[in-house]
């Protein structure tokens, strides 16, 4: 999906913003709303949350580059910063 977004891409464009529906697990051992979401998920579609590391690396093998996770008002959404390589 992240490779077919690219190619899609006008040259110029350098960064992209990628709107998640759900927050992103911190890999640290604390609570977080979106451990229940992670689980949830997990149970309900197959599906499950990721990590910053776990994004980095996806994006990584379509040519991307996480540049930074922007929190947002709402425990459930965030604003994840992608370039292109």
């Amino acid at each position: 999906m992240f490779t077919k977004t690219v190619e899609l891409t006008e040259p110029e464009f350098e960064m992209l913003f990628s709107f998640f529906k759900t927050e992103y697990v911190p890999a640290v051992n604390m609570p977080h709303p979106g451990k229940f979401m992670d689980i949830n998920m997990l149970a309900m579609t197959g599906g499950r949350e990721r990590t910053e590391n776990e994004f980095a690396a996806l994006f990584n093998k379509a040519d991307l580059q996480l540049n930074r996770i922007i929190a947002t008002y709402s425990p459930i959404f965030t604003i994840l910063e992608i370039l292109k390589k």
